[in-house]
C-alpha cells in the first residue's frame, strides 16, 4: 500500500490528513505532503447502528500517524478487539474511506 496524501503547515508544521486548505490551528499556508501509513491507535469506539446507513456495525479509530498526523478512520466490527490504544495499526484507502488493519 501507498502514503496518504496529506498536508503539512508552512508556519506551525501542523499535519492533516487529508489535505487541508489552510492550517486548522494557525490558519497559515499548508503544501502538500506524503504520510507513511503506520501510526498507533489513541481511542477506538464500538458504532452499532451507524448514521445514514453507512456500513456497521464498525469501528471509530483515531490514529496518530508516525510522522505526528492524527486522522480517524474506520474498522469492520471483527476487528475491535485487535485495535486497543497503543496498538500498532495500517491506515488504508478503501472504497469507502480510510480503515485500519492491524500490523504484523
Amino acid at each position: 500500500m501507498g502514503d496518504l496524501d496529506g498536508s503539512a503547515c508552512e508556519s506551525c508544521g501542523r499535519a492533516a490528513v487529508p489535505a487541508e486548505p489552510s492550517c486548522g490551528a494557525c490558519g497559515g499556508e499548508v503544501a502538500p505532503r506524503a504520510f507513511t501509513p503506520e501510526g498507533t491507535v489513541m481511542s477506538v469506539t464500538r458504532v452499532r447502528v451507524p448514521a445514514d446507513g453507512g456500513p456497521g456495525p464498525c469501528a471509530l479509530v483515531v490514529v496518530q500517524l508516525a510522522a505526528g498526523a492524527q486522522l480517524m478512520a474506520s474498522a469492520p466490527e471483527a476487528r475491535f478487539d485487535d485495535l486497543a490504544p497503543g496498538r500498532r495499526v495500517r491506515v488504508v484507502l478503501s472504497p469507502i474511506g480510510l480503515q485500519v488493519e492491524p500490523s504484523a
